[in-house]
């Protein structure tokens, strides 16, 4: 086959049917012959007119001559060319393009050398030839070539064929899985083939609580509720098998523990398992995670548990024998309040009129708090009883309720929850004149969330009033939405609310005993109901008189001071 190169078309003045001489030019917007085609064998076109010459020739560069062998052309001979300009431009003919050339025999075929690397097929011996090394070289029908090893059902078969096999030949028993060679004196076995088990290399998950690549059988996930956890099994195959993945629980109750995926997942192509958690329930499931490469199999199971943890349920309160004493600063508190990561702690007193503020070395463990020094907040003007506190949600503020004057008091805080960087001055703003007098005298103050509503305790009207804050978390700019009694106890000077707003707590100062009341709409007391839930602190072991709390770590503490004693203790109601 011919050598071409890429845009070659020039011209020629050469007359007669001899070699010509290119031009060293180019034709307009193409080249001219390169040097790389120095000596080879170049197909060409020759354009006269409407005659033309389609050929082959060698190319000399140093003297532009290109030689003239005829393929075919307008006239069936070469082109005898008269005067003028004539163009000539390499290309393919048809017979270059053939993917595989034929020719009759061997002795039709071009020179290897100048054909080296192509493929030829002679017809008269219905074989291909290989140009390599300045050779034709035959290559081999698959008639020629034979497995090399014979197959054989059962021992039995091997040897009645025997005789018949020749020296060193392979043979296979496929009922006992074993390769033998012949010799001269029988069958020799040379190994036994056998399907590899696949080996489960790694086992890891995305999220969760165990460690990754934990291989070890039982090993245990704790699960979080809301996240997906991702399980990547990954495994080998000696024998490059397609392997196939499955999961399969072995003990306890999948739905207690996954909303999804259904179990047993059979077969899947990929090897890992997207597990959603159950929104409710709980339990521990083990799981089996099988690999099979069809014939084999390897696993490994592992348990996976999810719980799911009570908050703001005073039925389930209990003490948790923690507590601490503020009587180092004061002799009556009246409210508490804790930070949202448990770190910081308030404390109202009525004899001081003062806020304390105090640091906790382990977050939401009371018996952990200390004093801090400069921290304490004097409200400034404000006529003694304070009587409740309260953090800003974000615990930018600080909010504080006096009975004296009827007046919610807050103040700025330039680093969260710490007292100590509180403005020089309070916002404050007189319930009483807001709501016509049906709240006169806070005992305590809270907030929703967003800072967008405001409700004040007052015990003397046994009423929580709800205030709306067209301005979040400025007090002064409240005005009065409505109000609530509650049915249970009596005497109520301290109240909370849950997170999410759809639980109100209020303490009853008669009996001890704080109750739970459920809002119909979140942060709405428009329609409130008695949850029929309580829990009565023991006065002999908690002081004569609550009149603070609060709930803390996302509603699974309570926490509560006892004005006799000056001491918080500190609950769990989580089960």
């Amino acid at each position: 086959m011919p050598y071409f190169a890429d845009r070659v078309k020039t011209t020629t003045t050469t007359t007669g049917t001899g070699a010509l001489t290119l031009s060293a030019s180019g034709a307009t917007g193409f080249n001219a012959f390169p040097s790389s085609l120095n000596g080879l064998t170049v197909g060409y076109v020759i354009e006269s007119g409407s005659a033309f010459e389609i050929g082959t020739g060698t190319y000399t560069h140093s003297s532009l001559n290109l030689t003239r062998t005829l393929r075919s052309s307008s006239t069936g001979s070469l082109l005898n060319l008269g005067s003028g300009t004539h163009t000539v431009f390499l290309t393919p003919a048809a017979q270059d393009l053939q993917i595989v050339e034929v020719f009759s025999g061997t002795s039709d075929l071009p020179s290897a050398t100048d054909y080296h690397g192509r493929i030829y097929h002679v017809h008269g011996e219905g074989a291909m030839y290989f140009a390599h090394a300045g050779n034709w070289v035959k290559l081999a029908n698959s008639s020629d070539i034979t497995s090399g090893v014979t197959v054989h059902s059962n021992q039995s078969a091997m040897l009645t064929d025997a005789a018949s096999a020749s020296e060193g030949s392979l043979h296979y028993d496929t009922g006992a899985n074993k390769l033998y060679v012949k010799s001269s004196s029988g069958f020799f076995l040379l190994a036994t083939i056998t399907n590899a088990t696949p080996v489960i290399s790694s086992f890891s998950e995305a999220t969760g609580g165990a460690s990754a690549n934990n291989l070890s059988s039982g090993g245990t996930f704790t699960l979080t509720a809301g996240s997906n956890t991702v399980i990547t099994v990954n495994a080998t195959d000696a024998n490059l098998d397609t392997l196939s993945f499955s999961a399969t629980v072995t003990s306890g109750t999948a739905s207690d523990v996954f909303s999804s995926p259904s179990f047993p997942v059979s077969n899947q192509s990929g090897n890992t398992f997207t597990l959603t958690p159950a929104s409710s329930g709980g339990g521990t499931v083990a799981i089996r995670f099988d690999v099979s490469d069809g014939t084999n199999i390897a696993n490994v199971t592992h348990s996976f548990t999810i719980s799911f943890v009570s908050s703001f349920d005073i039925v389930n309160a209990s003490y948790m024998s923690k507590s601490f004493s503020v009587s180092g600063q004061e002799s009556s508190p009246k409210g508490v309040d804790i930070s949202a990561d448990g770190t910081k702690m308030i404390i109202a007193g009525n004899t001081s009129d003062d806020v304390h503020y105090y640091t906790l070395s382990t977050a939401f463990d009371v018996s952990t708090a200390s004093h801090s020094s400069g921290g304490d907040l004097s409200p400034s003007g404000s006529t003694p009883v304070i009587t409740g506190c309260c953090y800003s949600s974000s615990g930018h503020m600080v909010f504080t309720t006096a009975n004296g004057t009827g007046k919610v008091q807050s103040w700025t805080l330039s680093t969260n929850y710490d007292t100590s960087t509180a403005s020089s001055s309070y916002t404050s703003s007189t319930v009483g004149s807001l709501s016509s007098n049906v709240i006169q005298n806070p005992f305590e103050v809270q907030f929703k969330t967003d800072g967008t509503k405001m409700f004040i305790l007052d015990r003397n009207a046994a009423k929580v009033g709800e205030f709306a804050l067209s301005t979040a978390f400025d007090v002064s700019t409240a005005s009065y939405t409505r109000a609530y009694s509650p049915t249970q106890g009596g005497g109520f000077e301290t109240m909370d609310f849950s997170d999410d707003g759809t639980k109100m707590f209020v303490h009853g100062y008669s009996d001890s005993t704080i109750y739970q009341y459920n809002l119909a709409s979140a942060w709405d007391l428009s329609n409130v109901s008695y949850a029929s839930k309580s829990f009565t602190l023991n006065t002999s072991d908690f002081g004569t008189y609550i009149q603070g709390m609060c709930f803390g770590d996302s509603g699974k503490k309570l926490y509560a001071v006892g004005e006799s004693n000056d001491t918080v203790y500190q609950f769990s109601t989580s089960t």
